[in-house]
């Protein structure tokens, strides 16, 4: 018995073709705007923390804490960019001898030899900056200041998510009227006290000359 086999057509790639050359961003704006994700980044860090601690300590806010963690992470983001220098330092190195036109995307060639040294120097001087930003109070203190005022936002629309449920419920709880006093109670005894107390400790991280 005779199998018939059917032949696969082979797919024809169509060779890669570099983009056309583009005038470089200029360092300095890689910086500024490496900076600027790296700041947002550690401030939404450091609101999800400030939140964590207000549940497990009833408000309690310690200025030191965040500070120490955006140090931190503030030091960490400078080691990866100077991680990712190195790497284009290698490049540099192996397409010395790789003349030729790229083959892909990554195929870094010997004419690419401007483009990895500006993805160097960049990475080089964010590292900088970023350390830079590190022995910033300033810096630190309007990171501080973005992740607590995310946080009260977050607290402050929870509340008011709940508030709206219970306006909600209202319409389809019989009982909503009767044990209305005894809810109304416990907002003002739990829910708003816990938040003037964060308000009120919230408020001490304006006091930046203690942060040493």
């Amino acid at each position: 018995m005779t199998r018939m086999f059917r032949r696969i057509k082979r797919r024809k790639i169509r060779p890669y073709v570099p983009l056309e050359a583009r005038d470089p961003v200029p360092t300095e704006k890689l910086v500024e705007e490496g900076l600027a994700i790296a700041r947002h980044a550690i401030a939404m860090s450091v609101k999800n923390q400030v939140l964590v601690d207000i549940l497990r300590q009833d408000g309690v806010y310690v200025a030191d804490a965040y500070t120490g963690i955006i140090r931190d992470e503030l030091e960490r983001f400078a080691a990866e960019q100077r991680t990712y220098a190195e790497r284009m330092s290698e490049e540099l190195r192996r397409v010395a001898s790789r003349p030729g036109r790229s083959l892909h995307q990554h195929d870094y060639r010997t004419r690419d030899r401007a483009t990895l040294e500006l993805r160097r120097d960049g990475y080089d001087q964010l590292a900088d900056a970023l350390d830079d930003a590190g022995n910033d109070d300033d810096f630190i203190a309007s990171v501080v200041e973005s992740a607590r005022e995310g946080a009260w936002r977050e607290v402050a629309a929870t509340l008011e998510a709940r508030l709206a449920n219970q306006q909600q419920s209202a319409t389809h709880d019989p009982r909503y009227e009767e044990d209305r006093s005894d809810r109304m109670r416990l907002v003002a005894e739990v829910d708003l006290g816990l938040l003037r107390k964060s308000q009120r400790s919230w408020g001490e991280i304006e006091d930046f000359d203690r942060w040493e």
